[in-house]
C-alpha cells in the first residue's frame, strides 16, 4: 500500500480536477479550444479526454479502476444535469457517452499499468 500522503495527494488532485470540470460547466459559453485542430467531433474528444484524466486520477486515488470508472460516469451525468441549469448550455446524452468512454479508457489504462507494474 502506498503511504497515506500519496493517497491524499491523488484524492486532492481528483477533487481539484472535478472542481475544474464543474467550473468549466458553469460558464455560459465554452471557447472552441479544438478549432485549430479541425477535428471532427472535437467536443466529444475533449469530453473524453477530460473524463479520462478524472478517471485516471480517481484510479490512482482509490486503487480500483472499476470504482473510478463508475464514479467518473456518474459525475458525467451530474455534469450534464448541471449544464441544463446554466443559461446557454444544454445537457447532451452524447457528451455523457463521450465522458464515460473517456473514463473507461483512462481507468482501464491506469489499472492495466498498475497491475503490470506490480507483477514485475
Amino acid at each position: 500500500m502506498r503511504p497515506s500522503w500519496r493517497k491524499a495527494f491523488w484524492w486532492v488532485a481528483t477533487l481539484l480536477w472535478a472542481a475544474g470540470i464543474y467550473m468549466a460547466s458553469s460558464q455560459e459559453t465554452v471557447p472552441d479550444r479544438l478549432d485549430w485542430l479541425d477535428l471532427p467531433f472535437g467536443d466529444k474528444l475533449a469530453h473524453g479526454g477530460v473524463f479520462a484524466v478524472l478517471a485516471m486520477l480517481a484510479t490512482r486515488a482509490s486503487d480500483r479502476w472499476l470504482f473510478a470508472l463508475i464514479a467518473a460516469s456518474l459525475y458525467g451525468i451530474s455534469d450534464e444535469l448541471h449544464q441544463r441549469a446554466v443559461p446557454g448550455r444544454t445537457a447532451d446524452l452524447f457528451d455523457w457517452l463521450a465522458d464515460t468512454l473517456g473514463a473507461a479508457l483512462g481507468a482501464s489504462l491506469v489499472g492495466f499499468l498498475t497491475r503490470r507494474h506490480r507483477s514485475q
